[in-house]
């Protein structure tokens, strides 16, 4: 095996996002050792606000979900400027979870399911319908209805919803949001999560769609890439970013040489 360091050129640059501070940290030394160059990092909520919100929400004031598998991680703007960051102890994987234990299911039939049969609360489900699921081990499928999915879905929703409402009040910062909330992540695609948040909170609730590349891929538009379109946006507006300084520098330093 070469050296690390010649696997990858040392002028290389990465924009990367971190959950945790070890997380940052681990993620920034694993790439020195690797000869890896990191040029900025970016809180992943930022990352994806980058991708999904309008000038007119961040200047009004919104508050960006991004639901991922373990956390959900919030970015919340006024003013055109970011007021709060923040996370909270639930993501997507643990309605899956939830429903691999409480229907006795292996987690990917879990995670099928869920993505499409699942619904967020009873009162939005619109047919109870049967549904066959595989089993643990050698045992043989079993037929569900829909209404089994909701029952082991809606208390984990309603947390959810009671954890970002004490997030937004400790943040003083719940009755300035009148743009409401964006949702980002895969976790967003739960049926009926979105009427759900608009009942509970009184906002206008809408699901992330990224813009900004060109030529970008219509599979490519959904909330779960989010965060890659943000990184590659926020990655070339830094390098704009450094190119403009770089040349105002060359400027001013020409203008010393001129007078002199």
């Amino acid at each position: 095996m070469p050296p690390a360091t010649s696997l990858f050129p040392r002028t290389a640059k990465f924009y990367t996002y971190c959950l945790t501070s070890f997380l940052w940290t681990l993620t920034i030394t694993a790439a020195n050792r690797a000869g890896i160059l990191i040029s900025d990092t970016v809180v992943e909520p930022l990352a994806s606000a980058e991708a999904c919100l309008t000038q007119d929400e961040r200047d009004l004031g919104t508050c960006l979900l991004d639901i991922g598998g373990g956390t959900t991680e919030l970015v919340v703007y006024g003013g055109g400027v970011v007021r709060h960051t923040g996370a909270v102890p639930v993501g997507g994987d643990h309605f899956t979870n939830d429903l691999a234990v409480g229907l006795r299911t292996p987690i990917p039939e879990a995670e099928r399911i869920k993505r499409h049969h699942g619904c967020a609360a009873a009162a939005l489900l619109h047919e109870d319908v049967a549904i066959e699921i595989a089993s643990v081990g050698d045992r043989p499928p079993r037929t569900i209805f829909a209404r089994m999915l909701t029952d082991v879905i809606e208390p984990r929703a309603q947390e959810f919803l009671a954890l970002i409402r004490d997030e937004m009040r400790r943040a003083g910062l719940d009755s300035q949001i009148p743009a409401g909330f964006v949702l980002s992540g895969g976790g967003a695609r739960l049926t009926g999560l979105v009427e759900m948040m608009e009942q509970a909170f009184h906002l206008p609730v809408r699901v992330a769609e990224p813009r900004g590349l060109v030529d970008m891929p219509e599979q490519v538009e959904q909330p779960e890439y989010a965060t890659v379109v943000g990184l590659v946006l926020y990655g070339a507006k830094a390098r704009r970013t450094h190119a403009l300084r770089s040349t105002n520098f060359v400027a001013k330093l020409k203008a010393m040489f001129a007078g002199a």
